[in-house]
């Protein structure tokens, strides 16, 4: 029993048996349905079966499912061929479009990088005017300063001179 059923197994693994198998049970499905079931005894129903074989023929209930089968054996590694040809531009046409989107991060990342370095050179360019600023405004508080002590020198001066006068008038 077991080397039947490895037998069988062994028909059904077989990619053109396998393929036989499935075209002939397709192609002659209504014999198989009457076959396998029904009222009838096993006799009468192979009786039947050997008539349908003399009209319809042995060869056209053979062969057609044989074409069948072997057309399929023929095309399954070309359609194959096609899917992951298929797949494969898909997955070009994907690479290419992540390509492209990581392109325009790095360019939007690149115009970000150097508005900021524009933007920190302006700001140490301010901090070093702000700076001789400093020192100038320094310079000129003290120049002013300096002017202002003068100022008030001479004012004391004159005011002293004239007190002298006044009293000198007097």
């Amino acid at each position: 029993m077991d080397s039947i059923a490895d037998g069988v197994k062994g028909r059904f693994s077989n990619p053109f048996w396998g393929s036989y198998i499935f075209s002939f049970t397709a192609y002659n499905w209504d014999m198989a349905v009457f076959v396998f079931s029904g009222n009838e005894t096993a006799s009468s129903r192979i009786e039947n079966v050997q008539r349908v074989i003399e009209i319809e023929g042995l060869c056209k209930i053979t062969l057609i499912p044989l074409v069948f089968s072997v057309s399929v054996l023929f095309l399954t590694p070309i359609l194959m061929w096609a899917v992951d040809f298929y797949n494969n531009l898909i997955n070009i046409k994907r690479l290419k479009s992540l390509e492209k989107q990581n392109l325009d991060q790095l360019s939007t990342w690149k115009n970000r990088f150097q508005l900021t370095r524009s933007l920190l050179q302006e700001l140490e360019d301010n901090a070093a005017n702000a700076m001789q600023n400093n020192a100038y405004s320094k310079q000129n508080y003290e120049k002013t300063y300096k002017i202002t002590e003068i100022l008030k020198q001479d004012r004391n001066e004159i005011f002293l001179e004239k007190l002298r006068d006044y009293k000198v008038q007097r």
